[in-house]
């Protein structure tokens, strides 16, 4: 059976609609303009690290980033089923700049850009967890090593790194939540996991009938993925907005090649035409071995309809080669492969 977990974008709505009406209880004032650019990432929370394959390295999707023109990107439901999908269900949010400022608010408040000493766990192997957050002078960085781990391996850790650590494990935590399927099994099975654990989805989780993330056929949406028509995202009292998240439609998709292997347990999978720029692409790090190639432009579209019904194992041909592709949707304030290489 095909399950999938809960929406992680809905986690962010009620946290956003509770702290922006609170904010907003003096009366109203009339929408806020943005303080930052469109494409400026205000925060980001993502994983560096840890034991993952290269190609799992290079491609990481943060947990979540918000964008000064209000959108809010992140990863959507998973579906455990192997072969996993082509495509990363990403999905986006569209805020007010109020919950914007709110948020930067609340991520000061957990100790993001300030944090002292957070210690570091008795483990090895697992990833960090990086808040990056936009600040007056730049860049404000505060990387902690394995917040995900709780319990025992702490035991070396003072009282005051375990609550620093703690607060922004729940800010983090609040942002993204993490859940399981049915049975208690995690959604999400590799070290990236979302901070905070797990929880289970009451009654089990559903799927569209195609098997598809509940979510990703979803209403049609403008270019970044915000809904088109009607002005946008209907609005509650104060701005906040309602809308539920939509799928994220890139305007370039990073695809990163290696040669193709037959994989046993998945069985035998059908070749699929390659339609972007020929593969395998640059190399991306001389270490790896990996390559890539940017799809972009009028290539964007076929290569999102054959990936819709492939999966990770599919074998991509292009110039009569066999090629396994991950592929890797562009964010906003991403380019080109060459945004991929830096990943840590």
């Amino acid at each position: 059976m095909t399950t999938v977990s809960a929406v992680r974008g809905a986690a962010v709505l009620p946290l956003i609609l509770l702290a922006t009406a609170c904010a907003q209880q003096g009366g109203p004032t009339g929408p806020a303009a943005p303080r930052y650019p469109g494409d400026a990432v205000v925060l980001r929370i993502d994983h560096t690290g840890g034991f993952v394959s290269p190609e799992h390295l290079a491609t990481r999707l943060p947990i979540v980033t918000v964008y000064g023109d209000g959108r809010v990107i992140m990863q959507g439901p998973t579906l455990l089923r192997h072969p996993a999908p082509a495509l990363p269900n990403v999905q986006v949010v569209a805020l007010s700049p109020a919950e914007v400022d709110r948020i930067v608010e609340r991520a000061r408040e957990a100790g993001v850009g300030t944090a002292g000493d957070l210690g570091r766990p008795s483990v090895t192997d697992v990833p960090a967890t990086r808040f990056s957050l936009r600040g007056p002078t730049g860049v404000e960085e505060t990387t902690v090593e394995a917040l995900d781990v709780t319990g025992p391996a702490e035991a070396g850790l003072n009282a005051g790194q375990r609550a620093a650590r703690e607060k922004l494990r729940t800010f983090a935590q609040s942002l993204s939540d993490a859940t399981a399927v049915e049975g208690g099994a995690p959604a999400v099975v590799d070290p990236s996991a979302v901070p905070g654990g797990v929880s289970a989805v009451p009654g089990g989780s559903s799927a569209t009938p195609d098997g598809a993330p509940a979510g990703r056929g979803g209403p049609a949406a403008a270019p970044g993925g915000v809904s088109a028509g009607g002005g946008g995202p209907a609005a509650a009292p104060g701005g906040a907005s309602t809308a539920p998240p939509q799928p994220y439609r890139p305007t370039a998709v990073a695809a990163v090649a290696q040669p193709w292997v037959a994989d046993a347990e998945a069985g035998r999978q059908p070749e699929v035409a390659w339609p972007g720029p020929a593969l395998p692409g640059a190399p991306l790090s001389a270490s790896t071995g990996l390559t890539c190639v940017t799809v972009t432009g009028e290539q964007v579209k076929p290569l999102l309809d054959a990936a819709a019904t492939a999966n990770v194992l599919t074998p991509w041909v292009s110039e009569g080669k066999r090629w396994r592709v991950t592929l890797r949707p562009l964010l906003p304030d991403e380019t080109d492969c060459a945004s991929l290489a830096g990943a840590r």
